[in-house]
Formats: C-alpha cells, sequence, structure tokens
C-alpha cells in the first residue's frame, strides 16, 4: 500500500511537472522538476542520475535545456507519465530494492532489464513464452523489458503491455516496419517507448514518429568506419534526423573491441557534457552500466526467439531453454557472484 501510494504522489508530481514545462518552459520550471524528482528517489540510480542533472542544470546555456524543450513540445504526456514512471519507479527504485535483497540473499545476480527477442532472424517467440518470462521475472525485480521485435507485429507489443501495465517496455524495430499503420494500432500504450533500427543511418520513420507524439529513440548500427568518423567529427548526430534527441549505437560484429572502447568513453563523456541537444546511449555497454549503479555487478541476461537463454553482452547461448528451466533456476545456474 506504501508503494502505491508513493506512485500516486510521483504521477501527481510528475504530471504537474509536465504541465509547467508546456505552459511556460523556462530554466526554473525544469531545475523545479528535477527536485521534485530527486526527492522522490529512493534508489542509487535514480539518485545519482538526479544529482547528475542538478549539476548540470546550473549551467544557464546547458544543450539539455534545449532538448528537453524539444521533448515536452513534441511528445504527449500519458507517454511521457506512464513510461518514464514504470522505467524510474517500478524498475529503478521498487525493483531494485527487490533485486539487491535477493541478490545479498542467494548470492547471485539478477538483471534490471532483460532482452526479449521476440522476432529475429525469422524466428518467432510465442507470446505465452514471452508472457511466462515476464511473470517469473517481475517477483525478482526485473520491471524493465526490450522487446527486439523485427517482425513489426503490434498485437504482440499491445498484448505483453496490456498484461503487464506496471512494467516498462522499449521495442526495437526495424525502420521500415515502424509505419504509420503500426503507430494508430499502438496508439494509447502507454508504458512502451520505441526505437527505429537503421543500418544506414537513415530513417524513414522519424518523422510518423513525431507525427504520433511517440517518446521514441532512433538506433543506427556502428561499425569501425562509422564510429571513426564520428569520432573524428566529434558529432554523434545523424544527417537524416539531426534534431532526434535520443540516439542508440549498436556495434556490428565486425567492430574491433578497441574502437568499442573508445566509442564507449566518447558516448559516455558527451552524456556528462553535451555538444548538442542530444542524449546518447551505448546501447550494450549503457545497460550493463546500470547494473553496475544498481547492485554493484553487472549482469545481462536474454531470451532467443526458440527459448534458448542467452548470457552476457556477447549473447553467449547457454544450456537451458525457457521453459524447462525456469527464470529463477537459469540465473541460480548462469549468474551467481
Amino acid at each position: 500500500m506504501a508503494g502505491e501510494i508513493t506512485r500516486l504522489m510521483v504521477e501527481v508530481a510528475v504530471s504537474q511537472g509536465l504541465q509547467g514545462l508546456k505552459q511556460q518552459f523556462d530554466r526554473r520550471v525544469l531545475r523545479n522538476a528535477v527536485e521534485h524528482g530527486g526527492h522522490f528517489s529512493n534508489g542509487r540510480f535514480q539518485r545519482a542520475v538526479f544529482q547528475t542533472l542538478q549539476d548540470m542544470l546550473r549551467t544557464e546555456d546547458h544543450p539539455y535545456f534545449s532538448l528537453c524543450n524539444r521533448l515536452a513540445a513534441d511528445v504527449d504526456d500519458c507517454y511521457f507519465l506512464n513510461y518514464g514512471i514504470n522505467l524510474t519507479f517500478e524498475s529503478w527504485t521498487r525493483g531494485a530494492a527487490v533485486i539487491r535483497g535477493l541478490e545479498a540473499k542467494e548470492n547471485r545476480n539478477i538483471p534490471w532489464c532483460m532482452t526479449l527477442y521476440t522476432a529475429w532472424k525469422g524466428q518467432q517467440m510465442p507470446i505465452d513464452t514471452a508472457k511466462g518470462i515476464i511473470e517469473q521475472g517481475m517477483p525478482l525485480g526485473i520491471m524493465a523489458w526490450a522487446l527486439m521485435e523485427e517482425d513489426g507485429r503490434s498485437d504482440v507489443l499491445r498484448g505483453l503491455c496490456d498484461q503487464f501495465p506496471n512494467c516498462a517496455f522499449t521495442a526495437f524495430l526495424p525502420d521500415e516496419k515502424m509505419t504509420d499503420a503500426l503507430l494508430c494500432d499502438l496508439e494509447g500504450v502507454d508504458n512502451l517507448a520505441l526505437v527505429a533500427m537503421s543500418k544506414s543511418g537513415t530513417f524513414a520513420s522519424y518523422e510518423v514518429l513525431r507525427k504520433h507524439r511517440r517518446l521514441f529513440g532512433l538506433c543506427r548500427d556502428v561499425d569501425a568506419a562509422c564510429t571513426e568518423r564520428m569520432l573524428k567529427q566529434q558529432d554523434l548526430r545523424l544527417q537524416s534526423a539531426p534534431e532526434a534527441p535520443i540516439l542508440f549505437f549498436r556495434y556490428t560484429e565486425d567492430c574491433p573491441e578497441e574502437v568499442r572502447s573508445r566509442f564507449t568513453a566518447y558516448v559516455k563523456a558527451q552524456k556528462a557534457n553535451p555538444d548538442y541537444p542530444v542524449f546518447p546511449i551505448d546501447l550494450s555497454r549503457d545497460i550493463s552500466r546500470v547494473d553496475e549503479i544498481i547492485s554493484d555487478d553487472a549482469c545481462r541476461l536474454s531470451l532467443a526467439a526458440d527459448g534458448t537463454y542467452l548470457v552476457g553482452e556477447s549473447k553467449t547461448p547457454a544450456a537451458l531453454s525457457f521453459p524447462e528451466a525456469s527464470l529463477h533456476d537459469a540465473v541460480t545456474a548462469l549468474l551467481l557472484k
């Protein structure tokens, strides 16, 4: 009951903050909104995030003022409110507390976020498998789920989001699948953020996502040549969508580790001291970095479309599959401290 009251208080505070930003966007209003968020931050990761934001926003011309202004103007409040609270409160606060308690009690690691390959490389995960793993993950504190949905099935995305309204879902779809028809089908699904993926860095879906006022990101594959070019130019923005505020970067399999390490360091530096109003996310490394803050040790666990558990950033197949091996059994066997 106490948790539900706290969530309600967070919803009221965030809703009022969003309304204030839309009515009169200025630095004072944004600083007040961040201070509100810090007040309700009980988790280690949340406290670190809001403290960093407060430090940044003391700078009058900080690029994140422009970024927040754009998001407040372009994204419907419901997507901000419900996805944001599910991520920051249900996952990073309540879920993180459950994870830390279980890890200390059972001497094993638990990921804060799991990736489900619901449709990938010609294989489709049965929706009952996806629902089953989420049902088993929530008692472990896993409230954030990345869905790799190559086929762009709106019924699968809506079905999962509707059944688990307190989870934060982030769906990654190929750019060409992010159509107007799909976004119409997903209208009102407010615990879902969408990410369009492109190997070329060109995004036809950018304006469609903006039209539907979704909370979204753009994800481009980066190889050695691409990363070296961005490092040389010191510019992460996309030529096809230079004003896109949230960018994900995913390394190709042949991208050398040395190049990845340098690019990862550059992305981390740009988050702390951005040159442009862009929030960059290193898809693989940043998920692990959150895990390190939440529970000391980084761990990664995914589920392939055929039910095979995949371990680590390298997605190494394990000799365990769901549902034959429950998620609890898989975590115990594969993620010991």
